[in-house]
């Protein structure tokens, strides 16, 4: 039995992507021109990421990783872009136990931050392995 299994037994109803993720389109406009493989040189970069990639039994309603970055091939780092008030949801929490059980370090970003080049690239290459 997976971990994140368990952890979406207290979700009831339609077991369909039902989540709703709030996108800011500036925001994520900004995020995409930066987190890009020109800006991290030696890793490579794949966006929108559902984690049933690293467990199967996945809730179809996890929060997806907005940017997955690897490097030769092994994921380093997960990044979600989210609202702030999305941080503790169900949704997101599920997530989490997905990357943590995977060994997959991860940063949040939140659209409603002004977030600005520098402390986003700092931070990323904070936490790349």
């Amino acid at each position: 039995m997976s971990l994140s299994s368990g952890f979406f037994d207290l979700l009831k109803g339609n077991k369909e992507n039902t989540s709703v993720v709030v996108a800011n389109d500036s925001m994520d406009k900004r995020f995409e021109k930066l987190i890009t493989e020109d800006n991290l040189p030696g890793y490579t970069v794949e966006k929108n990421v559902h984690v049933s990639v690293f467990d199967k039994a996945a809730h179809p309603c996890c929060y997806p990783i907005s940017y997955l970055i690897k490097k030769d091939g092994a994921p380093v780092l997960a990044i979600l872009l989210m609202n702030r008030n999305q941080y503790r949801s169900m949704i997101a929490r599920g997530s989490y136990a997905v990357l943590e059980a995977a060994g997959i370090p991860r940063v949040n970003f939140y659209r409603d931050f002004e977030n600005e080049e520098s402390y986003v690239l700092n931070r990323i290459r904070e936490n790349l392995i």
